[in-house]
């Protein structure tokens, strides 16, 4: 049986210092830009821009290239650099489709050759068959099993808690406070991204440079042990079996897939049912008369693999065109 976890980075911003000799931005951008081209040889840095981010003042946009498998070239966002201001610091952000790209280990190396410091890593564990919901974290918070050094740290409530007819949007609980460089999240990452049915939970560890606090360059090599270390309860994780990566990317494509199936035809339906039944066009000529080459902007189809789980395709068969009924 499928194991449906994944053990991933979702996050990570590092800072590089600056030096005596105080560079221009753009100057700075230029150099972040080849560490990145570094990292990765599908990066793709965009022009500069003047637009201030986490109060520096120039910045350029990250993309990440692929082929699909018509060779098609595409490109994702997945992160941004900045520069300008900041003791002459250039700061790296890289999104959790950023890590496809990214060989952890050598993104060690460049940090450690750099003289970087990480300022903000989120690792997260998911978990596509819900074993361990908001709820459990709950009731484990009550029994103190978030306790460090004797005391429970802070928490919080997001989503409809006190409201169960509206638990299909989904729940968050917070453990910790980010101000102080650690914060534990768990929450309905399926309902979040609009499938009310999906039992799939991410557990999420922030770490965050605060109070002096380093955040270690070894988390890039062992995210495990310290998604694991974060917070007793956080202890089943250790053993726990992993899927290989992707297969979070593929949950989140079949939610996203499914929405714009619901929508087109909230939307387009009934032009369907009357070109066929008034005009008399055969699916055949409709296709060819409406689709157009390519996928849609949102569809990343090096993750749509089946269709096992759209509630609007899966009961759909390709071969006859049938809806079945079982």
């Amino acid at each position: 049986m499928t194991n449906k976890q994944e053990l991933s980075f979702d996050y990570i911003n590092f800072v590089k210092p600056g030096t005596r000799d105080i560079e221009s931005p753009f100057g700075l951008l230029q150099r972040a830009a080849l560490i990145v081209c570094e990292l990765s040889e599908q990066f793709i840095v965009d022009e500069v821009e003047t637009k201030g981010l986490f109060g520096y003042t120039w910045s350029a946009k990250l993309h990440g290239k692929y082929i699909t498998e018509d060779g098609e070239e595409k490109t994702e966002h997945v992160g941004f650099i900045a520069a300008g201001g900041n003791e002459g610091s250039t700061f790296f952000n890289f999104t959790g489709k950023a890590m496809k790209y990214i060989h952890a280990p050598h993104l060690k190396t460049i940090l450690e050759r750099e003289k970087s410091r990480l300022t903000r890593v989120d690792i997260c564990f998911d978990d596509h068959e819900g074993e361990r919901t908001p709820f459990d974290v709950q009731e484990a918070y009550k029994n103190g099993q978030f306790k460090n050094r004797g005391q429970n740290p802070s928490h919080s409530l997001a989503g409809p808690w006190d409201n169960p007819d509206k638990w299909e949007q989904g729940l968050t609980y917070y453990v910790g406070n980010r101000k102080n460089g650690k914060m534990f999240r768990c929450y309905h990452k399926g309902r979040e991204l609009g499938n009310p049915e999906s039992n799939w939970v991410r557990h999420e560890v922030e770490y965050r440079r605060a109070n002096k606090r380093e955040i270690p360059l070894d988390i890039l090599e062992r995210p495990r042990d310290y998604f694991v270390s974060a917070y007793p309860w956080l202890e089943w994780a250790a053993d726990a079996e992993t899927m290989n990566a992707g297969l979070v990317r593929q949950e989140a494509q079949k939610i996203t897939l499914n929405h714009i199936v619901h929508h087109a035809k909230r939307s387009y339906g009934k032009l369907f049912h009357f070109l066929h039944k008034k005009l008399h066009m055969d699916a055949e000529q409709i296709l060819t008369k409406l689709r157009q080459y390519g996928s849609p902007e949102r569809i990343d189809e090096r993750y749509i693999w089946d269709v096992s789980g759209c509630p609007e395709l899966e009961r759909f068969c390709p071969s006859t065109g049938e809806i079945l009924t079982t």
